[in-house]
């Protein structure tokens, strides 16, 4: 239950953070966030105006995104550009599954997203989860359940002033 505010541009290409992470594969790129543990991100997270750049997560499982899933939590003001996303079922570059009680306030995407079902640029699949400012030009492709925003919205999920110029294949 932390809460978290970026205080510059973050770029996942930057070799000395690469090489000193446990966190990143270099044939696969960096792991999401949570998913060790199954547990569920439950603070907040602000770009505070700043950008996730070059995030790249290429991997043949289920569940892939910056952050597992989340419960309760709060994420806003992000930019993500230039990501390249792939993965099974679950795929979104904020959240893969189970956005539970959710918001997500101001963010936008840019990049490649990749997945077999609930695959979206923000995210995968969510359950009463509000998504309010939402601007997306990524390509995103899949089989099943496929959006420009949002693979799956379910349970009295909201998603109001949004703007999807996202190439959608599936």
């Amino acid at each position: 239950n932390c809460n978290y505010v970026l205080m510059d541009d973050l770029d996942f290409n930057d070799a000395t953070a690469q090489e000193n992470s446990s966190n990143y594969n270099e044939e696969t790129g960096w792991r999401v966030i949570g998913k060790a543990t199954t547990s569920y991100f439950t603070g907040s997270l602000d770009g505070n105006g700043f950008v996730f750049k070059n995030l790249r997560m290429q991997v043949n499982e289920h569940y892939v995104g910056l952050i597992y899933q989340s419960n309760k939590a709060v994420f806003k003001n992000i930019v993500f550009e230039n990501l390249k996303i792939q993965g099974n079922n679950y795929v979104g570059a904020l959240i893969a599954k189970n956005a539970f009680n959710t918001s997500i306030l101001n963010v936008s995407v840019s990049g490649i997203i990749q997945g077999k079902t609930y695959v979206g640029s923000v995210l995968g699949l969510g359950a009463q989860t509000t998504l309010d400012q939402i601007y997306s030009n990524a390509t995103v492709i899949g089989e099943r359940s496929v959006g420009g925003i949002v693979g799956a919205l379910t349970e009295k999920g909201t998603l109001s002033n949004a703007h999807s110029q996202a190439n959608v294949n599936g």
